[in-house]
């Protein structure tokens, strides 16, 4: 797997990164979130609507906005504030195209990777299958909720986050092409 990672810096971006990962939701890949209160009411009445087009996309941006407003509330209790500062995260995870997962699987590596990377933070996780290989997205909040305490990672411990998504991948799914080896080469002379 191979796991990238896109600092949002404000709240316009978090938008238009939201946006685009909900639109390319397909029906049969999954939307998980956590600490997004009422957003199971939004996946439910989106399936009631799916055939209006028009209920669809009203229902569709309401959720939007209550996640947005999710992001926005819990970044509202900031401790350290600093100019230019990272406000979220938009990680990726992606899968070689030999290897096929089902949506379980990926849900599943899209959990473990929430519980490493995130593990008091607002998430939206979206499968997305609009290319030739199954990747996942990933909105974080970069402050835990509740406590207003930011979750920042050095880029040390973000790569052993990365080892660490490697070992469980190779023990819990049994891939064989999404293997990455995330250690610098030597350049010879």
């Amino acid at each position: 797997m191979i796991i990238k990672e896109k600092s949002i810096k404000d709240y316009t971006n978090l938008e238009r990164v939201l946006r685009y990962v909900l639109s390319k939701e397909a029906m049969h890949g999954f939307v998980h979130t956590r600490y997004i209160r009422s957003d199971r009411k939004y996946a439910k009445e989106l399936s009631l609507v799916m055939e209006d087009a028009q209920a669809f996309s009203i229902v569709k941006e309401e959720r939007l906005q209550n996640m947005l407003a999710k992001y926005i509330q819990n970044d509202k209790g900031r401790i350290h504030k600093r100019d230019n500062e990272t406000k979220f995260h938009h990680s990726i995870i992606s899968f070689h195209k030999k290897d096929v997962l089902s949506e379980q699987e990926l849900l599943k590596v899209a959990k473990e990777f929430i519980k490493q990377r995130y593990p008091k933070s607002v998430v939206t996780a979206v499968s997305h299958h609009d290319t030739d290989h199954y990747h996942i997205h990933m909105v974080g909040s970069h402050v835990h909720v509740g406590t207003g305490i930011t979750n920042y990672h050095t880029k040390k411990q973000f790569s052993e986050i990365k080892q660490y998504m490697e070992r469980w991948q190779e023990q819990e799914l049994d891939l064989k092409y999404s293997s990455v080896q995330h250690v610098k080469k030597k350049i010879k002379p």
